[in-house]
């Protein structure tokens, strides 16, 4: 069986660190949101939260996987 970690709403210059501690400690991939921007106004309510809204998005900076996961790649041995 192998293990991937999945990093989500992480601030930008702690993604290499957390993907080489995450190689460190065994995991076989590292992954991303797919998602690099959000609406900011829609017509359904966000089921994950109490309010309904995506407010604990603002200011959350997205990475374009594309760019960040060959960066990353490039500065882990695995």
């Amino acid at each position: 069986m192998k293990f991937t970690f999945h990093a989500t709403m992480c601030a930008p210059d702690q993604y290499l660190p957390l993907a080489k501690a995450v190689e460190d400690a065994g995991f076989d991939g590292f992954t991303f949101p797919d998602s690099i921007c959000y609406p900011q106004e829609g017509s359904d309510v966000y089921p994950y939260n109490d309010d309904g809204t995506r407010d604990f998005l603002d200011g959350v900076p997205f990475l374009e996987p594309f760019v960040a996961i060959p960066y990353l790649a490039a500065h882990t041995p695995k």
